[in-house]
């Protein structure tokens, strides 16, 4: 595994600072039934939270592809590093936690071991953006990306990783496992910027055609593992490469060896994307 060293939830609105957007040229995708993809993409819910237009049927044919080769494609990083699980947080009041060990950078840490077993090159950047302060966590992530963008230009796949928090009226809070080949594991939840806030995002679409993909593999490994897709007003930084994702594992209610083994099944769908054989 390989580690860069660069330096509340993501539903909170963003501070990210603007900027232009990056200039990338998306790769050719390779040949798929695009029939077939319009119409699972047509069955994947999406919370569209941005308000913002978008047809499944063109989206299949929008799906972005990425060659692997022996420098690090993937970067895996934490804009909210200090969320941790139920049992873990060390502040049980916020849910937080600054060992790694106990917290979503831990999660990452699997993430990146399941893509490299899988033979995908993954950088993982373990710096908790949030600590300190929460507050400009998504500006300071910014620079730690286009940091690890400068350093290995191969990177072509940003990956967010976060969990998820709700409190319900009652004191409770949101717990997503369930069963998956015999064990509970935590559900997944990509969360897609898009431009109708005030920040460019031009190709969000492509972004949304990504995520959708790997939704579809996700649906195929453990039905029911896939919460939602969100579609978001921000766009989370999700700008600086073609397939960045803000991606949510479990939430505050379920345990880390839940998320671990829910992110192990997000990085055998990501590995099968990007042309790994995995059964």
């Amino acid at each position: 595994m390989q580690t860069a060293a660069t330096g509340q939830s993501a539903s909170t609105a963003q501070t990210e600072q603007p900027s232009e957007p990056v200039s990338t040229t998306l790769p050719a995708a390779p040949a798929r039934d695009t029939e077939a993809l319009a119409a699972a993409f047509a069955e994947i819910p999406v919370a569209n939270d941005a308000g913002v237009s978008f047809d499944p049927a063109k989206l299949a044919s929008m799906v972005p592809a990425f060659t692997v080769g022996t420098e690090p494609l993937v970067l895996i990083m934490h804009t909210h590093g200090s969320e941790s699980y139920a049992g873990s947080a060390d502040d049980g009041e916020t849910g937080r936690s600054q060992d790694i060990a106990k917290n979503v950078v831990r999660v990452g840490q699997v993430l990146c071991e399941t893509l490299e077993e899988a033979g995908i090159p993954a950088l993982h950047d373990e710096t908790m953006y949030d600590v300190p302060s929460y507050t400009a966590s998504y500006n300071r992530a910014f620079d730690g990306i286009t940091a690890a963008l400068e350093a290995h230009p191969s990177i072509r796949i940003v990956i967010d990783v976060h969990r998820d928090a709700y409190s319900y009226p009652d004191g409770s809070i949101l717990a997503t496992s369930g069963q998956y080949g015999g064990e509970r594991t935590a559900r997944l939840m990509f969360l897609v910027g898009t431009d109708a806030g005030t920040l460019a995002h031009p190709e969000w679409r492509s972004h949304l055609a990504f995520a959708m993909a790997l939704q579809t593999r996700l649906e195929a490994l453990a039905p029911g593992i896939a919460r939602p897709v969100n579609l978001r007003r921000q766009r989370f930084n999700e700008h600086l490469t073609p397939g960045s994702l803000l991606l949510e594992v479990g939430a505050s209610g379920d345990t880390l060896e839940e998320a671990e083994r829910a992110v192990r099944v997000f990085g055998r769908a990501l590995a099968q994307e990007l042309g790994a054989e995995i059964a």
